[in-house]
């Protein structure tokens, strides 16, 4: 409850206003922004309700000029970015608007207890219709918020190194926007069966065709790869970029052993498939993955922890026939 008032009380102070910007309220509204940002990531980690919802309050997103900007020896520029200088803080607003959208999916798609209008308000449809109509939705402000990501925070793996922060804030947005897509779309993937013969012959149909498992394998994949760009600049990520890389590395063993099941029923049901799969080359992300966990073990002690589930599980997948 302290953190709740403490969001709020902030919130209230740092309220959008016709006041001329201040030291003291830019501090206050970042300090409210980064607490808000605090919530949606354990909330979402944790499986665990919001601290305060933004439909309470109205807060002006942080000023998009740097430090060194706010006080001028001219008080009419003051809080003036130079327009041929990017600044800093267009990351941190971009990153709050991406975890507006992931929010809306938590409170959309994970909600424990749905209010009967979820479902009844539609023309006719049911729960799994209105959430595919709920993700498609969210689909196209994902796709929206990549194209409106400032020109100088766009992926480039070729990004000039005098620019290295803005390539590690690049790098950053687009592997927290890969971990939003998987968190979207996981809920929609088909479960399989551990038992071959229990899988039916539609199962595997819908699985093989399921768009969210493709969005999610093909998100996984371009995390790691955009990762694997920074690891090669040698800089270690944020710490929330250690849930996206997990995260991808459970997506693409999860497959992996969901083509392994699949082989079986189709060598059990029809005979056929009576070589084993291969999926070394679906592991070689996976290992990427891995790798530069590892590389954080020595800034963040959960990647530790992250690194002996991932090769936990890597060793589950080649034990399981």
């Amino acid at each position: 409850m302290t953190e709740f008032f403490l969001m709020s009380k902030l919130g209230q102070n740092a309220s959008t206003g016709k006041a001329k910007s201040t030291i003291e309220s830019e501090l206050l509204r970042r300090a409210f922004w980064c607490l808000y940002i605090l919530d949606i990531i354990v909330s979402t980690f944790m499986n665990r309700p919001r601290a305060i919802s933004m439909d309470d309050l109205e807060v002006d997103l942080p000023i998009e000029c740097d430090d060194e900007y706010w006080e001028t020896d001219d008080p009419q520029h003051a809080f003036q970015q130079p327009l041929d200088k990017p600044s800093y803080v267009a990351a941190c607003n971009a990153f709050i608007k991406l975890l507006d959208i992931m929010s809306f999916a938590q409170h959309s798609l994970y909600s424990v207890r749905r209010s009967h209008f979820w479902t009844t308000s539609g023309p006719g449809l049911s729960g799994p219709e209105w959430n595919e109509k709920v993700v498609k939705e969210i689909d196209t402000s994902l796709a929206k918020w990549l194209e409106d990501i400032p020109s100088h925070l766009k992926w480039n793996p070729h990004h000039p190194i005098e620019n290295q922060n803005f390539f590690n804030q690049s790098t950053f947005l687009h592997a927290m926007y890969y971990w939003v897509q998987i968190f979207v779309h996981k809920a929609s993937i088909p479960q399989i069966s551990r038992h071959p013969g229990a899988v039916s012959t539609a199962t595997v149909k819908l699985s093989q065709n399921s768009p969210s498992l493709v969005i999610c394998v093909n998100a996984a994949r371009s995390c790691c790869r955009v990762m694997e760009e920074q690891n090669k600049r040698e800089v270690l990520p944020l710490h929330n970029v250690l849930m996206a890389l997990y995260t991808s590395a459970v997506v693409l063993i999860l497959n992996a052993r969901r083509e392994k099941r699949l082989h079986m029923h189709m060598r059990t049901s029809t005979g056929e498939g009576d070589v084993d799969v291969d999926v070394s080359s679906e592991m070689v992300d996976v290992y990427k993955c891995i790798k530069i966990i590892q590389s954080c073990e020595s800034r963040w002690q959960a990647a530790g922890v992250e690194l002996a589930h991932s090769v936990a599980a890597i060793n589950d997948i080649y034990v399981e026939q």
